[in-house]
């Protein structure tokens, strides 16, 4: 599939969304007790509400309305939003530009719970 529109704003936004999953995911280890407890978080809070909540699977304006509101919790929405600008709609800067911003700020949200779980976690010498 070719893209439709400009492809930078997809090249910018990947790795932000791939940081902002590695991030999610080490803020859910830092609050767990054990590896495993970490694993099954991940997947449990992770991965099924994003499948289901991202308007991969399902479109979002299909999804009840209190269980909609909390598809804007989850970086992947907006991923699945921009590609689909991105390859379908050939959007460009102009109408893509909130994306990047909103997944650096997932980013920063998910990186400073982690930081500060960490701290907490240290010993003191």
């Amino acid at each position: 599939m070719r893209l439709a529109g400009e492809p930078t704003p997809l090249l910018v936004s990947t790795p932000l969304f791939v940081l902002s999953a590695v991030l999610s995911g080490l803020m859910l280890g830092t609050f767990a007790s054990s590896q495993t407890v970490a694993v099954q978080a991940t997947s449990t809070i992770g991965f099924f509400p994003c499948l289901l909540l991202s308007g991969f699977v399902y479109p979002i304006a299909n999804i009840p309305f209190p269980l909609s509101l909390f598809s804007v919790i989850f970086p992947a929405r907006y991923y699945v939003q921009l590609t689909r600008d991105a390859f379908v709609r050939g959007a460009d800067w102009s109408e893509m530009w909130p994306v990047p911003l909103i997944l650096t700020t997932f980013c920063a949200v998910f990186l400073g719970a982690a930081w500060l779980s960490l701290r907490r976690m240290r010993t003191k010498e």
